[in-house]
């Protein structure tokens, strides 16, 4: 039962920090947008920076976004979404685990 029940929490965990990576990603990803400012400025100013330095990806995309700055803010947020991902786990994991609160006294 002891081996069921490990096995059983650590497939749970491995759900639950799957699920809230797809999501941090997707809210990271929001930020992202055309109606966002100060994203559309970081996005053209890595494009110009890679198209002045180098050009490993190609030509630059129709919109004007250079496919390099695209991949590196890429490889900037996975590893973010994936902390914040563990985070979430390693909460949950204290609130199951985590003693109840006995009033003093």
């Amino acid at each position: 039962m002891r081996q069921l029940g490990g096995s059983f929490g650590v497939n749970v965990l491995s759900v639950v920090i799957d699920r809230r990576t797809t999501f941090h990603g997707d809210a990271l990803a929001q930020a992202l947008t055309t109606a966002n400012a100060a994203g559309m400025e970081a996005i053209s100013r890595l494009g110009l920076l890679m198209s002045h330095w180098c050009n490993l990806f190609g030509y630059p995309l129709r919109a004007g976004i250079h496919p390099g700055a695209l991949a590196w803010l890429e490889s900037m947020l996975v590893p973010r979404e994936q902390l914040m991902a563990y985070q979430d786990g390693f909460y949950l994991v204290a609130l199951f685990f985590s003693p109840p609160s006995c009033p003093p006294g």
